[in-house]
């Protein structure tokens, strides 16, 4: 069976990618900052809204993860 590749593209930095899991904890750091989240259409977000929110970003294709390539750090997203 072949594998499907969860990268969409990369730069020398960065890695364009689908949603995991395992981006719980770095979803949440953004998040749940008031000054990250000032001009978004919703507030800071708990760490239960969060779940529930990583849960649509993984089952669509309208979100893309961006991670270091450093660090493998999920440090935004573009729609």
């Amino acid at each position: 069976m072949k594998q499907v590749s969860n990268i969409i593209a990369e730069t020398e930095n960065l890695v364009l990618r689908r949603y995991k899991k395992s981006d719980l904890n770095d979803l949440y750091e953004y998040l749940s900052d008031a000054d990250v989240v000032k001009f978004e259409p919703y507030k800071p977000m708990s760490i239960s809204e969060v779940e529930s929110n990583l849960e649509w970003r993984i089952s669509t294709d309208e979100m893309i993860a961006v991670e270091l390539k450093s660090n493998h750090k999920m440090i935004g997203n573009v729609y």
